[in-house]
């Protein structure tokens, strides 16, 4: 790995190991399965990292099925809106251009947390994050994949002075 992929691999790592000992788990060494953490029998977890900063949410898998965090510290360009949102969802991008490019990241980093969250217990039938549908909701958003059923995960937000913060876990 480059040596910034490595850092940011080592420092999700260290995150996803102290949040299994905040949840009363305990993980021997995490191997990875693709871009995912290969987590040992009875553990549900999701890392993120941006800007050399890591988050982990993690808990046992007979209370949370399957989990999902985004952690964003910067923008997306408004060309990636194509990439994130179906047909229905671009009307959120308009107005002023500002709003717009907060309001895709904040789209992009919610549907980010739910596709990692989905991805597990769906597979390879979710193929992306124009796969997801969001409904907003009091605190964040409901969001499940449009073209297989799958869990209704709740999906909630920090707002960040430089991004935003999301994690899904199952509805109810």
């Amino acid at each position: 790995m480059p040596p910034r992929r490595r850092a940011d691999f080592l420092t999700g790592r260290s995150a996803l190991h102290r949040a299994l000992r905040v949840a009363g788990l305990a993980a021997g060494a995490v191997l990875c399965d693709g871009p995912r953490p290969l987590l040992p029998e009875g553990i549900s977890a999701s890392i993120s990292h941006s800007g050399g900063v890591a988050v982990a949410v993690a808990g046992p898998s007979e209370q949370f099925r399957t989990l999902g965090v985004d952690l964003e510290l910067g923008g997306l360009p408004q060309e990636a809106a194509h990439l994130v949102l179906r047909g229905p969802e671009t009307r959120l991008l308009r107005g002023a251009p500002d709003a717009a490019a907060q309001r895709l990241l904040t789209l992009y980093s919610a549907k980010e947390a739910a596709f990692k969250a989905l991805s597990p217990v769906i597979g390879p039938e979710l193929l992306g994050l124009r796969d997801i549908r969001l409904e907003a909701s009091a605190d964040g958003y409901l969001a499940q994949a449009t073209r297989r059923p799958g869990p209704l995960l709740h999906v909630s937000t920090r707002q960040l002075p430089q991004g935003v913060l999301y994690w899904a876990v199952p509805q109810g």
